[in-house]
């Protein structure tokens, strides 16, 4: 999912020189691949936390975590390149 989302950034370029990458190759609806991707890796976690039978804090902190640090990736990578965090 993150490596989609950095490989977005430079699909024109990719294109130009013929990379084989998830990004090239999902260009017309690079969104949806993300997304499915983040909802598919939140429910994966759903699942895990819940046949473990872990409580409250792994649910707080995993799926929290994981979709707090997901906006921040893609707030930051919507941004100008030269006001990126690198």
């Amino acid at each position: 999912m993150v490596d989609v989302l950095y490989a977005r950034q430079d699909l024109d370029e990719d294109m130009k020189v013929g990379v084989k990458s998830m990004a090239v190759h999902f260009r017309d609806s690079i969104w949806t691949l993300i997304y499915c991707l983040f909802f598919g890796s939140t429910a994966m976690l759903i699942a895990a936390g819940g046949l473990a039978g872990f409580g409250l804090p792994f649910f707080s902190l995993s799926v929290g975590g994981h979709f707090f640090g997901f906006m921040v990736l893609v707030k930051t990578s919507e941004q100008e390149p030269s006001s990126r965090m690198e």
